[in-house]
């Protein structure tokens, strides 16, 4: 695909800033949707589009749904997490888990966990005002926790919500583009361990306290609650009911990441979303206000909405979708890896090349939504409008297999705060 003219060995590195996503957007407007940039011998597909990124992920989802090897996240122990997971019989098992743990018939039973978790962040900030973010990221890992390990983890005493936080917080850091010189020189990953570099040594440090933390302590305290039959269903407890994880050690190993990354995956983009819907109620209040008007009309003031109200509020619906566009939460999809070469509008997408899709760039095309820096829900209403939710959860073989029980979850916390603040 046509790009920008690469430098010798360097190629376009110097082009790009801490915000990447901005330079292939405005890539993709020069160029096309599909473009192509080189950084250090290395190629990158980048899609600035929903549709090529659609033909490309779901046309070809054979050949681009693995992963590259991030080195700083795989020497910090993270190789086990989902989107690290390359594409094989190890991605296959960890999705299917996922499928089962979070099905149509397992979510009924977290519904009113979702909507007890609701209740309870509402009533903490009606108490504490000024920690709305703080009591959302908390809310957030309380209900995602709940879910995944079926543990009672308390909003006052959450040692796995800390826990998670810092977990995803090295996650962050160690996929970061070029933060680390490791990932930009994958040659460095066989210094040994000796070696006085500070990448290897935060490497080591994260390798053996927060990644075994987070996918060992929770895991071992819900499979001794299922043990004692005191467990509450979750994703643990459906994809341990025909598995002894003590029987097989490659499996147990799969089972306990599939549950760090169902608690870990969704935590991110929850909690960006609802600051951003925060963020945006406070600035455009007249909108708090319809919203609040919607659900007046449907319960009225003497109950909370309850899932069942939800197709009696498109309202609600818009301010979701507009609150994923807004502000991206990932603004870069986690790149996948072409395994075999393909075609795509005439282009050779060569083997090996890193697949980029700029979610940010989609979502803030004028061409698709009208004034895209502005907060304007009643834009969703056209049914014909790109929505927004699909660059955001993935494409093809990676589609984020928590999308139901997350948008889910989200909801019931918007309305609540909305019936109640």
């Amino acid at each position: 695909p046509p790009g920008p003219t690469p430098l010798p060995i360097l190629g376009n590195l110097l082009q790009l800033s801490t915000t990447p996503w901005v330079q292939f957007a405005r890539w993709g407007k020069k160029y096309g949707p599909v473009t192509s940039a080189t950084v250090l011998g290395r190629q990158f597909i980048i899609v600035n589009s929903h549709q090529a990124a659609h033909e490309i992920m779901e046309k070809n989802s054979s050949a681009s749904s693995s992963r590259p090897v991030l080195a700083m996240a795989s020497m910090s122990g993270w190789g086990g997490i989902l989107p690290m997971v390359p594409a094989g019989k190890r991605m296959k098992l960890t999705r299917t888990y996922l499928h089962k743990g979070l099905s149509p018939s397992s979510l009924e039973k977290y519904l009113p966990e979702i909507q007890r978790n609701a209740v309870t962040f509402v009533a903490r900030i009606l108490q504490r005002p000024m920690d709305v973010l703080p009591e959302l990221r908390r809310a957030v890992n309380v209900g995602i926790g709940r879910i995944t390990y079926g543990l009672p983890i308390s909003p006052d005493h959450a040692p796995f919500v800390e826990l998670a936080e810092k977990a995803l917080q090295s996650f962050e850091r160690s996929t970061r583009p070029g933060s680390w010189p490791v990932d930009v020189f994958p040659i460095l990953r066989y210094l040994p361990s000796w070696f006085p570099a500070p990448f290897i040594r935060r490497a080591h440090n994260w390798r053996t306290g927060i990644v075994h933390r987070i996918t060992t302590e929770p895991f071992e305290q819900a499979l001794a609650e299922i043990a004692e039959g005191r467990a509450e269903s979750s994703v643990v407890s459906e994809i341990t009911q025909d598995f002894d994880p003590k029987a097989n050690e490659e499996m147990t190993d799969i089972i306990k990441w599939t549950a760090t990354s169902s608690y870990l995956g969704g935590s991110d983009t929850s909690i960006s979303m609802l600051s951003t819907f925060v963020l945006a109620m406070i600035l455009y209040p007249e909108i708090q206000r319809k919203a609040q008007a919607e659900i007046d009309s449907v319960v009225g003031t003497d109950r909370l909405p309850e899932f069942a109200d939800r197709p009696s509020m498109p309202y609600i619906e818009c301010i979701m979708k507009e609150a994923f566009r807004w502000k991206p939460s990932v603004p870069m999809i986690f790149p996948h890896l072409v395994e075999k070469e393909f075609t795509y509008n005439g282009w050779a997408i060569p083997c090996g090349s890193t697949i980029m899709v700029n979610a940010w760039g989609i979502m803030q095309d004028p061409d698709v939504y009208e004034k895209p820096d502005e907060f304007r829900p009643e834009r969703h209403l056209d049914k014909n409008l790109l929505n927004p939710t699909e660059p955001t959860f993935g494409y093809g073989r990676r589609v984020c297999p928590g999308m139901a029980v997350a948008q889910r979850s989200l909801w019931m916390i918007i309305v609540t705060a909305l019936a109640t603040v």
